[in-house]
């Protein structure tokens, strides 16, 4: 009798081993936006969980995989490596990762591996620097708040501070976006009209002058529906230098590029490599554009055809037959059919019209989200990113600002825009909240990349208890 049951009994055991041991798929979800970063992208589903590819705190993920420790999330402003910022349907911040400038309300020391929540209520659109040193938040109200530290800046008339560990009001009103860089931040009015403040060496603040502004400036270029820019910061005898150039969309749909020009940000090959574009310049073939975005040294656009464009030079990034090193738009391999794209270090999502998702670029760790991990290399045409799928009744067209890892230029205070003076006055801050930790820093396994060493230990070590199990049967003759 009992030898009929051995056998049943032994397979019973080995299907629970192989059950625990396997990694379980997401199967298809269903996503409302896609963000991508540095090393990193993000996607907030339609219930609000949040799912990431690609480097995350000190792993790698080649497919889509769910963060336990966050849901309810709005928006995502995703950073470097994992760092990143979420914006909650209740209007609260949240911010996690590697957080090494003491950004985003954490306090000195705090190297994030879980959600911190940062002092503030009531929030609509949050922004961080690629490296989340600083994050800038944008009230219901129209107020701008930001908090984190600078780097970069060295000019006597830039209001300087090591660190600001709570949110500060910058006097800035009527905010309804923003776009911020290393060394200078751009924001749209409600009234449609973009003022900039930081750094100008390269002409980036399009105020006709290379005069560098603690006061906000009114954009000269008319009529902008969209700006993306990128600031490089780097040491040069022992100071901070940055290279910033910008992109922008007006309403039309023409894309122009102005600033340091050492990877053709003006698209056009009249203009020499390493020379400054002091006034918007229309980019060559970049008319009937939707969308633009900007990576390290690279930039794209995506026209009303649903083809993706760029230019620029990336080594981990492709045109379809080479390196991307380009001073004139090219077209991407691959990418057909798309409706919104999102721009990364050095990778590009793309949101197909069927509601698939597509990558493009730098897959050294997983970014691309296709289950590969392709070393130092990218993929010269565009792959599906598993398991997603966009609902394209939520998709709003949203293109991120990726800059180079690094920090932000910080402001305590700002004069009000309409004020020409030169004094500052200090904003109200926020009163000190000590940030809130949230329990389970950990990654649902969703989805996990590949059957590693410890499905194969666990396999090892339930076919020693197999055998140990049948000799101990043989033994006592059952």
């Amino acid at each position: 009798m009992c030898k009929n049951y051995i056998k049943p009994v032994i397979i019973l055991v080995l299907l629970s081993g192989l059950v625990a041991i396997i990694p379980v798929t997401a199967g298809a979800v269903t996503v409302k936006e896609v963000y991508a970063g540095g090393f990193t992208s993000y996607a907030v589903d339609v219930d609000g969980n949040v799912w990431v590819w690609g480097s995350f705190l000190n792993e790698k993920y080649a497919h889509p995989t769910r963060l336990s420790f966050i849901d309810h999330v709005k928006m995502i402003a995703p950073g470097t490596a994992g760092c990143a910022v979420a914006l909650k349907d209740d209007g609260t911040v949240w911010a996690w990762g590697n957080l090494p400038a003491n950004c985003a309300g954490a306090y000195p020391g705090d190297n994030s591996t879980m959600p911190i929540q940062i002092p503030i209520s009531d929030v609509k659109f949050v922004a961080c620097t690629s490296s989340g040193s600083s994050v800038y938040m944008v009230k219901e109200d129209g107020s701008l708040w930001m908090c984190g530290s600078e780097l970069c800046l060295s000019m006597d008339d830039i209001l300087h501070t090591e660190h600001i560990y709570d949110p500060v009001q910058c006097p800035v009103s009527d905010v309804s976006n923003i776009v911020v860089t290393s060394s200078f931040v751009y924001v749209l009015k409600d009234d449609g009209s973009w003022w900039s403040w930081g750094e100008n060496r390269d002409y980036q603040l399009n105020d006709g002058t290379n005069v560098s502004r603690d006061t906000p400036v009114r954009m000269r270029l008319a009529n902008v529906k969209e700006v993306s820019a990128e600031s490089m910061c780097f040491g040069v005898n022992d100071e901070f230098v940055s290279a910033s150039s910008v992109l922008a969309l007006d309403e039309v749909g023409q894309v122009y590029g102005w600033g340091d020009n050492t990877y053709w940000v003006a698209g056009d090959s009249s203009f020499p490599t390493s020379s400054i574009v002091s006034s918007p310049h229309p980019v060559p073939r970049m008319s009937n554009v939707i969308e633009i975005g900007s990576g390290v040294d690279y930039y794209a656009a995506l026209k009303k055809d649903g083809t993706v464009w760029a230019w620029g030079s990336n080594p981990y990034c492709y045109d379809g037959q080479n390196s991307l090193d380009s001073n004139t738009p090219v077209k991407l391999a691959g990418f057909t059919d798309i409706v919104s794209i999102a721009t990364g270090s050095q990778h590009l999502l793309g949101v197909k019209k069927d509601g698939t998702v597509w990558a493009w670029g730098c897959n050294k760790h997983g970014e691309l989200g296709n289950g590969e991990i392709s070393g130092i290399g990218g993929k010269p045409y565009a792959v599906q990113v598993t398991d997603l799928h966009v609902d394209l009744r939520a998709v709003t067209g949203t293109s991120l600002v990726t800059s180079t890892p690094a920090q932000a230029p910080t402001y305590t205070a700002i004069p009000n825009m309409e004020d020409n003076s030169t004094e500052t006055s200090k904003p109200a801050a926020v009163a000190p909240v000590s940030p809130t930790p949230v329990p389970l820093p950990s990654v649902t396994p969703e989805s996990t990349p590949g059957f590693g060493f410890n499905n194969i230990a666990g396999l090892c070590s339930l076919l020693i208890i197999v055998g140990l199990l049948k000799g101990f049967v043989r033994r006592k003759g059952m």
